[in-house]
């Protein structure tokens, strides 16, 4: 079952306004941590993954700039049909347990010039008989005028486009697992 919650953050007092939105989705897999990071972190699993979603196009491809696998500081390069790009420059390389990476736009999509600092955070753990997988996304509005749209954006497109990643995720990790049995 995949679960989503919106959380989004109230500036405090004197602090600005450009407080991000998070999109959190979890999953149970039932398959081994190795097989689910294995291809959640695969560039060649991109295209199945994460296909397309609301306003976001269609992912074409993703490469890396550098070694594979990835390492902390490198881009993964992900192109979009349309010819635009997202650059994830990897923060954290924890494997098999956390992959965090922020977000580069380098593209044309609305969404690009609302939000800039944005993060995303997957985190792997051992479960019994397989692996809880959640995926936690910040997005910082620009400007306290975009923050209302962002957020929108978070809620209604975000949200259940990490369901439905999260859920290609699961239907290919226990494929394979049922495969070696």
């Amino acid at each position: 079952m995949t679960t989503n919650w919106i959380k989004i953050e109230q500036p405090i007092s004197g602090e600005s306004a450009n407080i991000a939105a998070s999109s959190t989705a979890s999953i149970e897999i039932n398959a081994s941590l190795h097989v689910v990071v294995d291809i959640a972190t695969n560039p060649n699993y991109v295209t199945k993954l994460f296909g397309s979603w609301g306003p976001t196009p269609v992912f074409e491809c993703a490469s890396m700039e550098g070694e594979s696998p990835l390492r902390k500081g490198e881009i993964r390069r992900i192109v979009y049909g349309e010819g635009t790009e997202t650059n994830e420059e990897a923060t954290i390389l924890l494997h098999p347990l956390r992959h965090a990476y922020r977000l580069r736009w380098r593209s044309r999509m609305p969404f690009s010039g609302m939000a800039g600092c944005n993060s995303v955070d997957w985190v792997f753990t051992p479960s019994c008989g397989g692996t809880r997988v959640t995926w936690e996304a910040d997005f910082t509005p620009n400007s306290s005028l975009v923050r209302p749209v962002v957020v929108a954006i978070a809620e209604r497109f975000y949200a259940p486009f990490q369901k439905k990643c999260l859920g290609a995720l699961k239907d290919i990790s226990e494929q394979g697992t049922a495969r070696k049995r």
